[in-house]
């Protein structure tokens, strides 16, 4: 299963961006009111990221996990991501058709496991817009990948997010194609206009 991993490196790439942009002086900062702080955040995340890795084996997506980074620094969670973005690719890469279309109990009902893994990647793309709101009020830069991704634009002419995301580099050929293709099927009424109302959700709750 090679075509969710080379999909997951596009939705794990702004969090990268993410880290690569704030120091662990930032790591303090909120947005006013009564919102998490960046680390809180990134802490939330982390966990969330957790109950998808033991759901893959445990075949239960149950949120509560209490793992966390040693170090909850920006090396630390560059180290804690790093771990869990590769038990997760070489986990599904190693499963075969069969195998991914176990179900995967949450709470009252249950998904298959290859949807499960879309769930996880629509996980990041929320958190991509979240993470974008603290380094525009840090002052941080903002990559053009994570702009795209979350429908900031890119540029003058402001592609939104699906489109920035069939131009990435980071997608082979195949991969694009693959995603083109299904964009015009049924991602841009699903998943696309989906994401893009939970990312803007994300950045004005």
């Amino acid at each position: 299963m090679k075509r969710y991993p080379e999909l997951m490196e596009l939705d794990q790439k702004p969090r990268r961006d993410v880290l690569g942009a704030i120091s662990d002086e930032d790591l303090g900062h909120t947005l006013g009111g009564d919102t998490l702080s960046l680390a809180e955040l990134l802490l939330q995340q982390s966990r969330w990221e957790d109950d998808y890795v033991q759901a893959q084996s445990t075949l239960k997506l149950r949120h509560g996990s209490q793992s966390a980074p040693e170090q909850q620094t920006v090396a630390g969670f560059k180290l804690w991501f790093g771990g869990i973005e590769k038990n997760i690719r070489t986990t599904l890469e190693a499963m075969s058709d069969e195998e991914l279309s176990r179900p995967v109990k949450r709470g009252t009902y249950s998904l298959p496991l290859e949807i499960t893994a879309c769930t996880y990647r629509e996980s990041l793309i929320i958190f991509a817009g979240k993470a974008s709101l603290y380094l525009h009020s840090l002052g941080r830069p903002v990559s053009a990948h994570l702009k795209g991704f979350v429908g900031q634009g890119v540029g003058q002419g402001r592609p939104g997010q699906a489109d920035a995301v069939l131009r990435s580099p980071y997608l082979n050929p195949a991969a694009s194609a693959g995603l083109a293709r299904t964009r015009s099927r049924w991602g841009s009424p699903v998943r696309f206009r989906r994401c893009s109302a939970a990312v803007f959700a994300a950045q004005v709750l």
